[in-house]
């Protein structure tokens, strides 16, 4: 394989027509981060920065049709989730993907709520599926309302003590919504890492957690350890953020 590719990214989300979010944003996060990124399709929605229409989930077949294309000419070292149907479905792609990766690096990013208001949430943390999901997920980076929902908490050192943490699951405890900061927290087996971040007075980003969770694959792809992926990511979103002055950012470094 040439040597461009071999540290690969890849979204498996849903599509954004406005390329706010999702799979374009992602993308659009890779190549600026410079990794040559893919993406496989697991929604088609309609909507645009300031409102969401609707959401049609892709069929299941037709996500492992295009997954099984690009593993037929490609390893990946780092994927992205967002947005999928539910967690019964996480878990054999994930399988699918260790198979021709044992090393690969698992971000998923929790979207459970758009940020016009429309909830994705399908799911229930009490299903037998979570835990086994979680086990091959090696960082979930929820922000505060999502962290709420999966935990039932946003403390920190709370979180630290969950059985998906001390079972080797990290997470990235996102700051864009906290009331007094802006800063992001990495939680470990080993460590609680506060990265901090600077809340700005300009209108917030459409797609910025795709952008956040997408650059933390890019740094993971690049040979980053987790916590300078982390920082990488922390540094390239807030420049997003800082990119424009209305509510789609601007991709650059």
């Amino acid at each position: 394989m040439a040597d461009f590719l071999r540290s690969i990214p890849l979204s498996i989300a849903g599509w954004d027509p406005c390329g706010g979010a999702g799979l374009a944003a992602d993308i659009k996060t890779f190549e600026i981060c410079g990794e040559p990124g893919m993406g496989v399709c697991s929604a088609i929605t309609g909507q645009s920065h300031n409102r969401f229409d609707f959401v049609n989930w892709v069929d299941k077949e037709v996500i492992f049709s295009q997954l099984s294309s690009l593993l037929r000419s490609y390893s990946f070292t780092a994927v992205k989730f967002g947005i999928v149907e539910s967690f019964d479905l996480i878990l054999p792609l994930i399988d699918l993907l260790y198979r021709k990766n044992s090393s690969l690096f698992v971000v998923w990013d929790p979207v459970i709520k758009a940020s016009a208001g429309y909830d994705f949430s399908r799911f229930d943390t009490g299903e037998e599926s979570y835990l086994k999901v979680m086990e091959k997920v090696s960082l979930l980076t929820p922000n505060m309302d999502e962290a709420s929902a999966l935990f039932k908490t946003t403390d920190p050192q709370i979180i630290a003590t969950l059985p998906l943490v001390k079972n080797g699951t990290a997470i990235l405890l996102k700051g864009g919504h906290a009331i007094d900061n802006a800063s992001d927290i990495l939680i470990t087996p080993n460590d609680v890492k506060v990265i901090k971040g600077e809340r700005f007075d300009n209108p917030g980003k459409h797609g910025s957690g795709c952008v956040f969770s997408a650059a933390v694959c890019s740094g993971i792809a690049a040979g980053y350890n987790l916590y300078d992926a982390c920082c990488f990511a922390k540094s390239y979103t807030e420049r997003f953020i800082l990119s424009s002055n209305h509510l789609l950012g601007r991709h650059n470094l």
